[in-house]
């Protein structure tokens, strides 16, 4: 399979993993983060603990260092992406979970918040 069936899910052919291009796709952080909780955490929600009802928000382990790490290099789609999968579990009355996009991105405009 190619580079687009692999994207998009669709093709037939030789698996990525299996070529040598495969080493010049980047991971993305936040990818590499869900792999190594998948195993420990919820079935449904790997960032969350497996222990606890997912409405609950507990989670699987501290992700502090993931979260400096990217506010340091400035990139925040990672840390909206864990965010978001984190408050999906338990939405709230009908309010979602975009709105954490905005408070995340506030903080690099004004740290002081």
């Amino acid at each position: 399979m190619g580079l687009l069936g692999w994207l998009f899910g669709t093709g037939k052919g030789k698996d990525l993993k299996s070529t040598p291009h495969s080493r010049c796709i980047p991971r993305r952080p936040i990818d590499e983060l869900r792999e190594r909780v998948e195993a420990i955490g919820h079935p449904e929600y790997p960032f969350l603990h497996r222990g606890y009802s997912p409405g609950s928000r507990v989670l699987r382990t501290d992700f502090t260092g993931f979260v400096i790490e990217r506010l340091k290099t400035g990139v925040l789609n990672p840390i909206c992406t864990l965010m978001g999968s984190i408050i999906e579990a338990n939405l709230g009355v009908g309010i979602g979970s975009s709105w954490i996009d905005d408070e995340i991105r506030s903080l690099i405009k004004d740290p002081s918040r």
